[in-house]
């Protein structure tokens, strides 16, 4: 898939969103899709058990939750993270291509060697590994999808 970088800028973050996700962030920023907010590690972001009542009423898509992958994890993908949207519906999605958007350039420049390829891991009830690579101002996502529907468009 080919989706543009939505760069966060940091920001503020709400106090419901501290609530809400019952961590202590590390970083937040936005975007003008979601907030993006790193956790301290892995097994922090794993252990979220948001209170989804307190994050609905914020103004945001949603909440992109990451943390740098924790060895011996980190030898298979480089970062983690998890979406919540409660505001829109998704009490948490399964494995989320937009939320790359931000991630991509985030980590891009986390990581001080330059690289703008990645693995991610969705650490969420299903988990999914995805794989993003930065091109230009473009984010190009790629991994194994599941089909959750069929249907048919009838006239």
């Amino acid at each position: 898939m080919d989706f543009p970088l939505e760069i966060a800028s940091p920001a503020e973050p709400p106090p419901a969103l501290l609530r809400g996700l019952g961590a202590q962030p590390v970083w937040v920023g936005r975007n003008r899709l979601d907030y993006v907010v790193e956790v301290a590690s892995e097994d922090v972001l794993r252990s979220l058990k948001p209170d989804l009542s307190a994050l609905a009423p914020i103004e945001t898509r949603g909440f992109v939750v990451t943390a740098p992958a924790a060895p011996p994890r980190g030898s298979r993908y480089d970062y983690a993270l998890r979406f919540f949207g409660p505001r829109v519906g998704i009490p948490e999605d399964m494995v989320t291509g937009t939320a790359h958007c931000a991630l991509a350039p985030y980590w891009r420049d986390k990581f001080a060697d330059g690289r703008t390829m990645f693995t991610a891991f969705q650490a969420s009830p299903r988990g999914g590994f995805v794989s993003v690579r930065i091109e230009g101002d473009r984010v190009m996502i790629g991994g194994m999808a599941v089909t959750v529907l069929r249907g048919t468009l009838l006239a």
